[in-house]
């Protein structure tokens, strides 16, 4: 079966309002610099609630650009890079990579159910459960001041 590509204009206008999201989330994110790892994922969380008329469009797209595989690559580009930097490795064991990619697939496609209204989890609630599930090896890492 082939599969459907979206014309160029959906693919830009999915991609700008992404990154006008993640703008807005990484602005609003320098905030958090206080506050622990569980409090910052609820404000994400929160924060997606906010936009959630945006995600559940954007997230009916199945296409090979859709926004949830680029958001997907962007979760684990993003995990990988920190927990290489916790570790001081240039690159991960294939089993914690692996680790990776398995936490992130999970907490997409719990989020894509979540925002389809699948679940009546607050955010607050999806914050809670996406952490705690969150490998204890990313948790200390997330949680490192790379600053000094």
């Amino acid at each position: 079966m082939r599969k459907e590509i979206p014309s160029t204009t959906t693919f830009m206008i999915n991609i700008i309002l992404l990154l006008g999201f993640l703008c807005k989330y990484m602005k609003r994110k320098k905030q958090a610099d206080i506050i622990n790892g569980e409090d910052m994922i609820v404000r994400m969380f929160q924060r997606i609630w906010e936009e959630r008329a945006f995600f559940r469009n954007a997230f009916q797209d199945k296409s090979q650009n859709s926004l949830s595989e680029y958001i997907l690559e962007f979760y684990i580009k993003q995990e990988i890079e920190v927990l290489c930097r916790y570790l001081e490795v240039e690159s991960l064991e294939e089993e914690m990579e692996y680790t990776i990619k398995q936490y992130s697939y999970g907490c997409l496609g719990h989020t894509i159910e979540w925002i389809q209204g699948k679940n009546d989890l607050s955010p607050e609630k999806m914050g809670y459960y996406q952490y705690r599930q969150m490998p204890d090896i990313l948790k200390r890492a997330w949680s490192t001041d790379f600053s000094k």
